[in-house]
């Protein structure tokens, strides 16, 4: 089953939404003009013919992939960038997270001083 997600920038998602509909204007930000949407910290292009335009994304997780569309049409289907591909031992899983923890942590500092440097950041 696929799950509707409409991308935003900075990789944070909506409502959900079918291809064929679209959510208000003001609900989601369009493609930037050069082309590429973010989802999870990671750049999926779309094209600079679609700036300005809203998609959606689904996720087709059985494929591991993404499907882009544009106005009810498929654009793409792209991998998701950053999978493992393949099932892990609980040790391995283990430190795996514990890698992903530390650098989200990591980042979450990083966040709070440019914050306290660039207020209007």
């Amino acid at each position: 089953m696929a799950l509707p997600l409409s991308a935003r920038l900075h990789g944070s998602f909506t409502f959900p939404c079918t291809p064929r509909s679209r959510p208000p204007a003001s609900a989601i930000p369009s493609v930037p003009l050069t082309g590429p949407i973010l989802i999870d910290e990671r750049l999926y292009s779309v094209g600079v013919a679609y700036a300005g335009q809203f998609v959606t994304v689904l996720l087709r997780a059985a494929s591991r992939s993404f499907e882009i569309w544009w106005d009810g049409r498929l654009l793409k289907k792209v991998p998701i960038k950053g999978l493992v591909g393949e099932a892990m031992p609980l040790n391995a899983f283990v430190a795996f997270m514990r890698t992903q923890a530390v650098a989200e942590e990591r980042k979450a500092r990083q966040h709070v001083v440019t914050r306290r440097l660039f207020p209007s950041a």
